[in-house]
């Protein structure tokens, strides 16, 4: 969900906790300056302290240089934005970075794509968010969470048969002792794709079925021990 489209962002963030009834952790692309008195950020200030909605930084334009990350194209659809090492980038997400959590508080950090570069990954640790992101897990400092994700994020059908074989896998690979954590992860394209949401609502269910506690991104990192736990992502 993006600053810049405040409107829609709404609408879709009531659409999924409406749909789904649980909490929501949302990545925020922030390509616009944000204000305190504004709706949006009103909306987002307010989710976040009843604890219904978590705020994840995402970038600033969600985007890289055509080309960028070489055999990883086709993957991250030169969507990869921390996939490109350079100085501008940086410094716009430094000042994008402190005005988001000025007005929000503090958040985690999630690179487009779940990827970067090892310099960008340095870059976006030293802003010391509550935690980093990646495809398979999050870091805290020196601890690192596995957790699996069960997402989509396409509206191609042939991309999309594969796609959910792989959610259906990861579903199976978070019940892997000493994991039973798992992020739903939802993309803008998949709301508007029917069979998507209807495979939303199963892998919902079937996890609500497995007597797991649906929570926000952040309260993941609990002790080993206790019991299964599944945060619902929008991207």
């Amino acid at each position: 969900m993006r600053i810049s489209e405040p409107e829609g962002s709404i609408r879709a963030i009531r659409s999924l906790q409406e749909r789904f009834g649980i909490p929501v952790t949302l990545h925020l692309v922030v390509d616009a300056p944000l204000r305190p008195e504004g709706p949006f950020e009103q909306f987002l200030s307010e989710g976040s302290a009843s604890g219904r909605l978590e705020v994840v930084f995402h970038g600033t334009t969600h985007a890289c240089p055509p080309g960028t990350g070489g055999w990883l194209v086709p993957y991250h659809k030169n969507q990869a934005e921390y996939l490109h090492d350079d100085a501008g980038l940086r410094e716009a997400t430094i000042g994008a970075w402190d005005q988001a959590k000025a007005i929000l508080g503090p958040m985690g950090i999630c690179p487009p794509c779940w990827i970067a570069t090892a310099a960008n990954w340095r870059f976006l640790s030293s802003l010391e968010p509550l935690y980093l992101e990646s495809m398979w897990r999050l870091l805290r400092g020196r601890r690192s969470l596995p957790v699996p994700v069960v997402s989509l994020g396409s509206p191609d059908p042939a991309e999309l048969r594969g796609l959910r074989l792989l959610g259906r896998m990861t579903r199976v690979l978070g019940l892997l002792p000493g994991l039973r954590r798992w992020r739903v992860v939802l993309h803008p394209c998949d709301l508007e794709v029917p069979s998507s949401m209807v495979y939303f609502d199963a892998a919902v269910e079937k996890l609500r079925n497995g007597g797991v506690s649906f929570v926000r991104q952040r309260d993941l990192w609990t002790p080993s021990g206790t019991p299964a736990k599944v945060a619902s992502t929008a991207d």
